[in-house]
């Protein structure tokens, strides 16, 4: 009888032992499976065609379009469909271009814009990067051959942060005073940053930091102050630095001894190595973005509140200020009440691509017209930016 327990107890031991090692399994299994599911959801990674024949690229919502043009014909050569933004858009970064092959953007979510994605387009491999991040909601990012930089703005804690090409970080500079980034430009190894900082005695003073990338590792060259009147800072909307040169736009100026604001719009160009400043003043309220378009030409957009159909931006040239305003008339094209601009480049030495929401707009510069208007595909929702191949 004794020796019958024996092999009951025995045998129950061996069941516990096997029902806990069970359960340790399971547990190890979705421990695993929950893990995978994050990493996979935080890098994610796509791919899409890049046609011998395309011209241009369509940057939307739910994937990513390319399309020829010649002599006059927009056709439509791929349709790659994933879901490119998951959340919301952050418009409140520059999207850069970086070494004529990547597209950055921020994919942001939550109340206050502190968790989202990271995305880069690599329109030479056809390949797309992200990765869910902190801090997504972040005033810029940037990529140079190598890595990935991103800079975000707390009053505590500003820095540069610096990611390897799957996005893990590599290094990290933290500024002396809160900075607003707002522009980057990369020339080989070299960064350039512009910000505001938000310091309580500076009255948001503008900067130009200067950086040089060796191996991943920042080190400071140079922080020149852009701003240096101490009585009148300017406050910018959106900056672009190119060529030496800072071209930022100004709402308007905060005047120290008189504690008030003068709203007055003004594009500002700074010569970094000279110290020279140039400004150019508008009657026009609302301009908010600058797009680059090479050469010393940029376009800036201008929105005009009392009326959401009409879109108009100013062809800039930073070098001898020449500039022209341009407008979409929607009594001359047909342009529907929710159409906007989205993005503005430049297609070839004398012709840039205009993205409204609904379509392509293809400006003659030396014409000083637009030459054509192409309606975008109905599978292309959420039409965001445009790439010039």
């Amino acid at each position: 009888m004794k020796q019958v327990n024996k092999k009951k107890t025995k045998t129950n031991k061996v069941k516990r032992r096997k029902r806990w090692l069970t359960l340790l399994g399971v547990i190890a299994f979705c421990i695993a499976g929950f893990l995978g599911y994050r990493y996979y959801k935080d890098h994610q990674s796509y791919r899409f065609d890049t046609p011998d024949e395309a011209d241009l690229y369509v940057v939307a919502q739910n994937g990513i379009s390319s399309f020829s043009y010649q002599d006059g014909l927009l056709q439509e050569t791929s349709h790659n469909s994933f879901k490119l933004i998951e959340h919301g858009l952050n418009n409140y970064i520059n999207r850069p271009i970086i070494q004529n092959r990547y597209l950055l953007l921020s994919d942001y979510y939550g109340p206050s814009w502190k968790t989202g994605r990271f995305v880069s387009i690599d329109f030479e491999l056809g390949k797309v990067l992200t990765k869910t991040e902190l801090d997504a909601g972040s005033q810029t990012t940037g990529q140079s051959s190598e890595y990935f930089f991103i800079s975000q703005y707390n009053y505590y804690d500003t820095y540069l942060a610096v990611y390897s090409p799957n996005l893990e970080l590599v290094d990290k500079y933290v500024f002396n005073r809160p900075i607003y980034a707002n522009s980057f430009s990369v020339d080989g190894n070299q960064i350039y940053m512009y910000g505001l900082s938000m310091a309580d005695n500076e009255n948001i003073a503008s900067y130009l930091y200067h950086f040089d990338l060796v191996d991943g590792q920042l080190n400071l060259v140079q922080e020149t102050r852009l701003d240096t009147a101490d009585v009148t800072t300017y406050y910018g909307n959106s900056a672009l630095v190119e060529n030496k040169l800072v071209t930022t736009i100004r709402g308007g100026r905060n005047v120290v001894t008189g504690q008030e604001n003068v709203v007055l719009p003004t594009i500002i160009i700074d010569d970094i190595l000279t110290g020279e400043r140039q400004t150019v003043t508008s009657e026009r309220y609302d301009y908010h973005n600058i797009f680059d378009l090479r050469n010393g030409l940029v376009a800036i957009d201008y929105s005009d509140t009392s009326s959401s159909n009409v879109m108009s931006f100013t062809l800039l040239n930073i070098h001898d200020l020449s500039n022209h305003f341009i407008t979409i008339d929607p009594q001359s094209y047909n342009v529907e009440q929710t159409e906007y601009l989205q993005s503005i480049r430049r297609l070839d030495a004398d012709r840039i691509l205009v993205l409204t929401s609904k379509a392509i707009w293809i400006y003659n510069i030396p014409a000083q017209q637009f030459e054509s208007q192409h309606q975008l595909p109905s599978h292309i929702e959420g039409a965001f930016d445009i790439w010039a191949a």
